[in-house]
């Protein structure tokens, strides 16, 4: 690739919470091409639709030239167990869509796939954010879904490996930790959100490391530097080249700063106006 010439990024399933990060704070360094799926909603401008559960669809609509195809693509929530028809629709995304990703690359030559996997699974390893072991779980501890959900990440990691050996793919399968919408509602609301938060800024740079690194392939959990996370992120330091730069306690106590600033000059406001209350 000649070096002037920015990497093009193609994001599937771009619209949610770590997409729009993504777009928003990679587009300045890379081409970055933004896909996700039109049937339930419609798509913002310029978004490709690229629905990864038909493989001659995805085949066909992927554009030229893209040199890292990040999978994002997901479903709303659902509990640890579910029926049988749900199943069904789960696998078509996280089971065939995932294998259909990674096809999909090998077939047009794309040089590389970070596949968005989960801390799920691991999920029977820790509880409220808490590991259950006498250490940090380790990428080198076996999976212990703690759901469905987490079982199909699982899944998904493992295709990712067996096209890296069979087909010289490269593959960055990164085990994605609590990535909120509103961080500071999240580290509010929820105990384990402390622990497990993989704040926007380490988020950018937990997926600007995977499109930089020279592994050929490697599996790592993406959290920030928080205090009593469950997982170890060594690997990806050192490995991958991670660099986190935010911790919850730190992004806490920022945000409890920011808000007894604004009760203060809310109340500077009110007594230059001659409304000041008791």
């Amino acid at each position: 690739m000649p070096e002037n010439r920015k990497k093009t990024i193609l994001i599937l399933g771009a619209g949610g919470v770590v997409g729009s990060l993504l777009r928003d704070n990679l587009s300045g360094d890379y081409r970055v091409l933004a896909s996700d799926i039109s049937d339930r909603k419609p798509l913002p401008a310029g978004f490709l639709d690229i629905d990864i559960r038909d493989f001659d669809g995805l085949l066909a609509a992927i554009p030229e030239g893209v040199d890292v195809l990040v999978n994002l693509t997901a479903l709303p929530p659902m509990p640890p167990l579910v029926e049988p028809r749900d199943l069904r629709v789960m696998s078509a995304v996280y089971v065939q869509g995932a294998y259909n990703v990674f096809a999909a690359a090998s077939r047009c030559g794309i040089p590389r796939v970070i596949y968005a996997s989960s801390n799920h699974v691991t999920g029977g390893l820790e509880v409220e954010g808490v590991s259950m072991l006498d250490r940090s779980i380790s990428i080198g501890d076996p999976p212990k879904p703690s759901s469905a959900y987490g079982a199909m990440k699982c899944c998904g990691e493992s295709f990712g490996e067996l096209f890296a050996v069979e087909r010289d793919l490269s593959v960055i399968s990164l085990r994605l930790g609590t990535v909120p919408k509103n961080e500071a509602g999240l580290l509010k609301r929820a105990p384990r959100g402390g622990r497990t938060l993989l704040s926007h800024k380490d988020t950018v740079g937990l997926f600007r490391a995977a499109i930089e690194t020279d592994l050929h392939y490697g599996v790592f959990y993406g959290v920030s530097d928080n205090p009593e996370r469950p997982w170890e992120i060594a690997d990806a330091i050192r490995k991958l080249g991670f660099r986190p730069q935010e911790n919850s306690a730190d992004l806490l106590r920022k945000n409890r700063g920011l808000r007894n600033w604004g009760f203060w000059w809310g109340r500077k406001l009110r007594k230059r106006n001659g409304k000041a209350g008791r």
